[in-house]
């Protein structure tokens, strides 16, 4: 009767340790998963500190050029300044010329017309 009973035995226990061995195969997936997602969260992780640090070097990248282009507009207005009172300066020659001349031009026109009337009304010099 044992010998009889003895295969029915063995298929029952080799069905609980199938049973026992799928349920660790079952709980070793389980804990592997999270290992999965821990390391997708790690890259995740990685990713966020790998933007914050490009984030941080645009951002001093920004802030140099922003002091270059301030820089660049200080010069810009003293050299404008400087232009505006050269231009200034050459207006004001520019008059003061166009006055010597207007005058000139007018001392020399009377010279013309007083030897022009000299010459004509008194006569060539003999």
């Amino acid at each position: 009767m044992s010998l009889k009973v003895l295969p029915e035995r063995v298929q029952k226990v080799i069905a609980i340790e199938i049973h026992r061995i799928s349920d660790l195969i079952l709980a070793h997936q389980d804990s592997y998963r999270p290992t999965k997602e821990s390391e997708n969260a790690d890259r995740v992780g990685e990713s966020i500190e790998a933007m914050k640090k490009g984030q941080a070097e645009i951002q001093r990248g920004i802030v140099t050029c922003s002091e270059l282009l301030r820089a660049q507009r200080e010069r810009i207005n003293s050299a404008l300044a400087a232009n505006d009172r050269v231009l200034k300066r050459l207006a004001a020659y520019r008059i003061i010329l166009g006055l010597a001349f207007s005058y000139l031009a007018g001392i020399l026109t009377v010279l013309a017309f007083q030897h022009l009337l000299f010459v004509t009304l008194i006569g060539p010099r003999p």
